[in-house]
């Protein structure tokens, strides 16, 4: 129930009732607050802009450096966005990209692996319009480690093998 005045939650009893943050719905967001969100959820978040001055987050997971970016604006506030990537680069060696590009595609749902010379980039959209929870942006952020930390093991275990088949090669 809510109050109709305030739209603020109240218990069955009349009193106003604890809303759990993870609940909060979101429909745009600025830099600042995605990078506390970041934050409680243990990544490093360094707040910067890109070369075109548009805001950015650097962030980092087990090692792994990414950078959040924001997409369009959203027509409620500047600074206000209403989607966000996530984007982490690796260089691949050992394999095509191309073709870890095609295989991880074809296998991977919620993010897209792009090829571009010896490095891939993994690509994920997190959209807020019409709204989206505190919990929702938590978990796009776990499916985002979690992706990650596949790709990196990937590329690390590709590279032993090109190495090896070069040792092979040069017998």
């Amino acid at each position: 129930m809510t109050d109709d005045a305030t739209n603020a939650p109240v218990a069955v009893d009349g009193t106003e009732a604890a809303v759990d943050p993870r609940l909060q719905v979101h429909e745009a967001i600025a830099p600042e607050n995605m990078a506390e969100l970041l934050r409680a959820r243990g990544f490093r978040a360094e707040l910067t802009v890109d070369q075109t001055g548009a805001p950015m987050i650097r962030s980092a997971s087990s090692g792994l450096l990414y950078h959040v970016r924001f997409g369009n604006p959203a027509p409620q506030g500047e600074r206000l966005y209403l989607d966000v990537s996530y984007i982490f680069l690796a260089q691949v060696d050992g394999r095509s990209p191309e073709e870890l590009a095609a295989e991880w595609n074809a296998g991977k749902r919620f993010a897209r692996l792009h090829a571009h010379d010896r490095v891939v980039a993994l690509e994920m959209d997190v959209l807020l319009a019409g709204g989206v929870s505190t919990a929702h942006l938590l978990a796009t952020l776990e499916i985002w480690d979690r992706l990650m930390q596949d790709l990196a093991s990937i590329v690390r275990q590709a590279a032993p093998q090109a190495e090896a088949n070069q040792t092979g090669s040069a017998l």
